[in-house]
């Protein structure tokens, strides 16, 4: 299964964020409140369920997340 979420606001320079997108208390925008968990817990809980999560951002633009999962994440489902 794929989840993509997109929006259109003041996205970021992905380029510059390289890897640190989903660090814990990386933040990218200093006049938004916040305290730069929110991706890190989301990255955290999708890769516990077997998924991966994706992001797309440009300046400006906006930024889209692809988050993509097995049929069966976790062992203790039935198949």
């Amino acid at each position: 299964m794929t989840i993509v979420v997109r929006d259109n606001g003041a996205g970021f320079d992905q380029p510059q964020a390289d890897d640190t997108v989903f660090q814990l208390y990386r933040r990218f925008h200093a006049d938004k409140t916040g305290r730069g968990i929110g991706l890190f817990l989301v990255r955290a809980h999708v890769e516990s369920r077997g998924g991966k999560i994706t992001v797309r951002s440009q300046v400006g633009q906006g930024t889209e997340f692809t988050l993509c999962f097995k049929a069966y994440a976790n062992e203790n489902i039935p198949h």
